[in-house]
């Protein structure tokens, strides 16, 4: 029960103030919610396509390297295990998306062997920020800007890399986010190169025909380089991609979990802040009627 003698002027400015910013808060977290959803929609609109791409780029790779003998193949070559590593760690560019990177860093830092110093490409400001921090292994290259305008030049810049020395890995492991379900974001841990051995033994080509919707100039020995960089560029987009979709989704969640909990707050603060100045009322009204007694 509130006490007339303990409400004050000062108290009921506060109060006002305090309902103002909660409301402030609100209306900043419910436009980024919106944000969020419609951003998620319009990637969610796209990954039918990037899928059935990576899927055809996949089909067609996997079917021409059966056709030359596994030594040819760019992506399958691997050197000694005592090799660095290198990751790529795909976090997010902005914050407000609840635990979507500190789950990736906790399974990052649980996949790091002790004494291990593998080599990194830090994609995310937060990422980024994370690695710089915590002094993990050699940062091979960074990429702050994340966005779905930048994605095909990281997807290029990456791709150039591995092309250029993946080589001089042991393998390329991947770490990122993946939307499991739209309340569900997983970071998930994949190997990138090399990839495995084909499932047939034999190191002659094949002389049996390729797609019947292709028609090849070249020998698959002339063409498999070329097309291991696009291999590489949709495997990478598709990861990229999935990781964008699951950002926005969480941030989404973070935002709607902001926005009620501002929501539940502003209720409660006005039933104070009314309980507050009706006492406040009853007060005056009281001094009042003592006054006229009095007089």
């Amino acid at each position: 029960m509130l006490k007339n003698k303990g409400v004050s002027m000062s108290q009921l400015i506060q109060m006002r103030r305090r309902i103002k910013t909660i409301e402030t808060i609100r209306k900043i977290t419910n436009a980024m919610r919106l944000i969020a959803m419609s951003g998620h929609s319009r990637l969610k609109h796209k990954e039918v396509l990037v899928k059935e791409y990576n899927k055809q780029v996949e089909e067609l790779y996997q079917h021409i390297r059966t056709q030359i003998p596994e030594s040819f193949d760019p992506l399958a070559r691997h050197i000694s295990p005592q090799s660095p590593e290198l990751i790529i760690l795909v976090g997010s560019q902005k914050g407000l998306c609840g635990s979507f990177n500190s789950n990736l860093f906790k399974l990052f830092e649980g996949y790091m062997q002790p004494g291990a110093n593998p080599h990194i490409i830090a994609i995310g400001k937060r990422t980024c920020d994370f690695i710089k921090e915590k002094k993990y292994g050699t940062l091979l290259d960074s990429t702050n800007t994340f966005t779905t305008t930048s994605i095909k030049g990281i997807v290029a810049r990456t791709s150039e890399i591995l092309c250029k020395h993946g080589t001089a890995y042991s393998r390329v492991t991947v770490i990122s986010n993946v939307l499991k379900t739209f309340f569900a974001q997983r970071p998930v841990i994949s190997q990138l190169l090399p990839l495995g051995t084909q499932e047939t033994s034999s190191q002659e080509p094949k002389e049996e025909p390729l797609f019947d919707d292709y028609v090849w100039e070249q020998t698959p020995q002339s063409i498999i380089n070329d097309l291991a960089y696009l291999y590489l560029e949709a495997k990478l987009h598709e990861i990229l991609f999935q990781s964008l979709l699951a950002e926005q989704a969480a941030r989404f969640l973070s935002m709607d979990n902001s926005t009620r909990n501002a929501e539940g707050l502003l209720e409660l603060s006005k039933i104070q802040y009314n309980k507050l100045r009706q006492a406040k009322i009853t007060k005056e009204i009281n001094e009042l009627v003592s006054g006229m007694a009095n007089g």
